[in-house]
């Protein structure tokens, strides 16, 4: 499978991650290319693998915080493609490490 194809889900009121398979099996809700079938947007938040790794090799989602050792920043769809709230964009992805991510990182 093409990493970019990847898609994970935050659940809003279990406050934990799925996969789209793992809902889909529970029959909890449908998606097509990603998004919600259905009235549960306000529940789950669909976020998409950017289709690169990190230094650890851990894939790299839309709303992960990266880290280059000083700063941080997060990973974000910008227009017609990835970006990330500090400059570390300027920097090769694999001096980045994933470090948490927006739901259960305190203060992010």
């Amino acid at each position: 499978m093409n990493d970019r194809l990847r898609f994970r889900v935050w659940d809003n009121v279990l406050k934990r991650y799925f996969t789209l398979k793992e809902l889909e099996a529970k029959c909890i809700v449908g998606f097509v290319d990603g998004f919600i079938l259905g009235n549960q947007e306000d529940r789950y938040v669909v976020e998409q693998c950017i289709g690169m790794t990190d230094k650890k090799g851990t894939l790299i989602y839309e709303g992960d915080i990266v880290s280059d050792g000083k700063d941080n920043g997060c990973i974000y769809w910008h227009n017609t493609g990835w970006a990330c709230t500090m400059f570390l964009w300027q920097k090769k992805l694999d001096e980045l490490e994933v470090i948490g991510n927006i739901h259960e990182t305190q203060n992010y």
